[in-house]
């Protein structure tokens, strides 16, 4: 099973049993992923419907992905690594959670106007962007300041802030994030022993296998898009195909 090794974990602060629930998760969405998305059936009709898949698999990708990245890094006792990779995890699973909350908002009633949105709403992530330069000319979309989606997800998790900062702490080239990483001073002698982990890092695993729990509400996100694109391909419905190539495929 992928995801964080017994012997890798403390058990003092965490329960091995909770673990492999989290595991079991990253398992589960793993099997979720496809290696395309064609334009057949209803998404013949549907360009919108096609955004939304391809939308749903783009972010599953990298949630697997830096999922798996963060307990391996983990297990071979990379802690700045795992670190990093937990502060992308939970920024890609707020944003994930922004989208859902849009989905379910939008899709109630649902109708052509909310099939606009919905269209809107996945052009507005697939070709997100910090460049201006990108935006002037048309080829993308500004991205939302990632502490936007970060603030209110705190909403329905409160520490979820607090969490972030911490291993943003660490994430960075600060103090955190080097000497006391991996190193250990002795306030007596002057001293200073640098580990592969000075015993101070080992405390962040809690804030690490918290990010890592998140792909419980992930697995919420992707139920809203096995909901939504059906229905908003069905608005669709009728429109004839949206690429030559899916004419022979339509009944």
């Amino acid at each position: 099973m992928p995801g964080f090794t017994k012997e890798a974990i403390d058990l003092t602060g965490e329960r091995w049993e909770a673990v492999e629930d989290y595991n079991a998760c990253l398992e589960r969405l793993l099997i979720r992923r496809k290696s395309e998305i064609a334009v057949e059936g209803s998404l013949i009709e549907s360009k919108t419907g096609w955004k939304c898949a391809i939308l749903q698999q783009a972010l599953l990708y990298r949630v697997c992905a830096l999922a798996n990245g963060v307990a391996n890094q983990w297990n071979s006792g990379n802690i700045i690594a795992s670190v990093a990779l937990s502060r992308s995890l939970l920024e890609t699973i707020v944003v994930g959670s922004h989208i859902r909350d849009e989905l379910l908002r939008l899709r109630e009633p649902m109708n052509q106007d909310a099939a606009h949105a919905i269209d809107d709403l996945s052009n507005r992530h697939l070709f997100a962007t910090r460049s201006q330069v990108v935006v002037d000319a048309g080829h993308g979309h500004l991205a939302t300041n990632i502490l936007t989606y970060v603030d209110k997800f705190d909403k329905k998790i409160p520490t979820v802030r607090e969490a972030y900062d911490f291993l943003s702490e660490f994430a960075h080239p600060n103090g955190s994030g080097h000497l006391f990483t991996y190193g250990e001073i002795n306030r007596e002698t002057g001293y200073v022993t640098f580990h592969e982990s000075a015993p101070r890092a080992r405390g962040i695993q809690g804030h690490v296998i918290a990010c890592f729990m998140l792909l419980t509400f992930f697995e919420l996100v992707m139920q809203t898009f096995d909901e939504t694109i059906p229905v908003v391909s069905e608005v669709d419905k009728g429109q004839g195909p949206w690429v030559p190539g899916a004419v022979a495929g339509l009944r």
